[in-house]
């Protein structure tokens, strides 16, 4: 037959009738070890987890299971992005009216752009008019006036 060791109420000491605080601080006089000053330096020694902050939703083929799919209730945005990269849904909880609330992004594309050659370059113009002006002035002097004294304009070119 197997004996246990008695335990004397002096060795000890445990009453009913203590409050919970006061039991704590029974138990930690009878096991210093497990004490709440003890347990706090084990704590800060343990490495902290890094808290992993993201975003929340997921990728989705069209507008349908956007609205079907549970959001959180704080009222915080889900964003949904389409498998074909073309939009992307954003879902919130209006939390004034207990509804959900969507708003849709467009993806735009900007095209490089390229050198036109319909833009007017201004400077090739000007040198392309002062080349057949000065041609005129060189060759053509002496026919550039009629008899009333006045130059003829009409045959240049604009």
């Amino acid at each position: 037959m197997q004996t246990y060791p008695a335990y004397y109420p002096s060795q000890y000491p445990y009453s009913p009738m203590l409050n919970p605080q006061q039991r704590l601080a029974q138990m930690e006089q009878m096991y210093p070890q497990f004490s709440q000053q003890n347990l706090v330096g084990t704590q800060m020694s343990l490495p902290q987890q890094p808290q992993i902050i993201g975003i929340q939703g997921k990728i989705v083929s069209d507008f349908e299971t956007v609205k079907s799919t549970e959001i959180p209730l704080d009222g915080s945005i889900s964003y949904f992005p389409t498998t074909n990269r073309e939009y992307v849904y954003a879902k919130s909880l209006n939390l004034n009216t207990g509804s959900s609330e969507y708003e849709i992004y467009k993806r735009v594309v900007e095209m490089p752009q390229e050198q036109k050659k319909e833009e007017f370059d201004i400077k090739a113009y000007f040198d392309e008019k002062f080349e057949v002006l000065e041609q005129r002035l060189k060759g053509g002097a002496k026919n550039g006036r009629k008899s009333n004294g006045r130059a003829d304009n009409s045959d240049i070119e604009e």
